[in-house]
């Protein structure tokens, strides 16, 4: 089966999406914008084409660039001529292969496209949910959204993105074997590994730590930051216990997981992120922000603590993870166990395919 990927190219979910369906037996090219010129790396010998329209840029494509894009995407599926086509970030690609006429048509939504989602871009959200032949999203709380917006409830199903369970486990060396191979001095060890951006509210998490590292200087943070922008002002008095870290392998992400005591995901707008899953997979005991998603997905006080997005409640959940080790423990075990049931990415990845399977079944029967 030929299967046309759309997306942000150089993006995690696209990728794996790619290899996953190419390890199935279909015939994959990934296409959409890219945060750089060349194709991902992890591509490489895969027998997956990748075609680029454009260069990430800053606000919404004006006229030009949204023909252009509408044309590329129509040559190309004049070339490769899929029998499925799968797009992400509802507004963005799902739209541009609406607007083309191609299908069947499978679009995911993430998350953020939908819930923080402009006026034009809410236009654009309606149009794809009521013409897609099936959309994805990866909690039920984003899924009725997607109803709302006028897609049919037969038409949209949940599906996430899976952790893989092999690589995202216990470290089967001690914590501080793992640390002192990754450099990092002996402490306790808050991880917060959402990316340097408002929406994941890196200053509440600084805050949390600069209030915990005021009383107990065993405290140090691990911290997903761009590396350019500075500290603020309350934070740089324990800059010493603060290891910044960007953009970096899966293997030491991973390890980064394992090292740390207690993972912190707190962002005002998510949907499932695979962060969340991918801390538990690895054991790590693990804080969320209060959010419509939590609701049926994750037990608060059993699978993870759920907390309001504010420093002092942070805080308070951090120094009860760090300071109970039952409750820790408990965390982990079960943080693990809902990730095996519910997330394993050979599972999520199989009713995708099977979904691909349902509607090209369809359109040859109705044919």
């Amino acid at each position: 089966m030929r299967l046309l990927v759309l997306g942000p190219v150089h993006s995690v979910h696209t990728l794996d999406i790619a290899l996953a369906m190419r390890a199935r037996g279909y015939d994959v090219h990934l296409a959409g914008a890219g945060s750089k010129q060349d194709p991902p790396a992890q591509l490489a010998g895969t027998g997956i084409g990748v075609t680029i329209f454009s260069i990430y840029t800053r606000g919404a494509p004006n006229t030009a660039g949204i023909l252009a894009r509408v044309r590329g995407l129509r040559n190309l599926a004049h070339a490769f001529r899929p029998e499925v086509v799968h797009a992400h970030v509802l507004s963005s690609d799902p739209f541009f292969a609406a607007v083309v006429g191609l299908g069947p048509l499978v679009a995911t939504a993430w998350g953020s496209d939908v819930m923080l989602a402009s006026r034009t871009a809410r236009w654009r959200n309606r149009f794809v949910a009521k013409r897609a032949d099936a959309l994805t999203a990866d909690s039920a709380s984003l899924a009725g959204k997607l109803v709302s917006l006028g897609a049919p409830v037969e038409h949209v199903h949940i599906v996430n993105w899976g952790v893989d369970l092999e690589q995202f486990s216990r470290s089967p060396e001690p914590k501080a074997e793992l640390r002192r191979r990754l450099g990092l001095p002996d402490g306790r060890y808050i991880l917060s590994a959402r990316a340097h951006m408002p929406i994941y509210n890196t200053d509440v998490v600084l805050a949390s730590f600069a209030s915990l590292a005021d009383r107990d200087p065993t405290v140090r943070l691990l911290l997903k930051h761009d590396g350019k922008t500075p500290l603020p002002e309350f934070a740089r008095r324990h800059e010493d216990r603060i290891h910044r870290f960007g953009f970096v392998a899966l293997s030491e992400l991973i390890d980064y997981y394992r090292a740390a005591d207690v993972s912190v995901s707190i962002p005002s707008s998510d949907s499932s992120p695979r962060t969340v899953w991918e801390s538990m997979g690895c054991g790590c005991p693990t804080i969320v922000s209060d959010l419509d998603w939590t609701e049926g997905m994750i037990t608060p006080e059993v699978d993870a603590l759920v907390v309001e997005i504010a420093p002092e409640p942070l805080a308070a959940a951090i120094e009860r993870v760090l300071n109970d080790e039952e409750l820790a423990h408990r965390l982990s075990d079960a943080g693990r166990k809902l990730v095996e049931t519910h997330h394993d990415r050979a599972t999520q990845m199989n009713r995708l395919s099977a979904l691909y399977g349902a509607l090209t079944d369809g359109r040859r029967g109705a044919s």
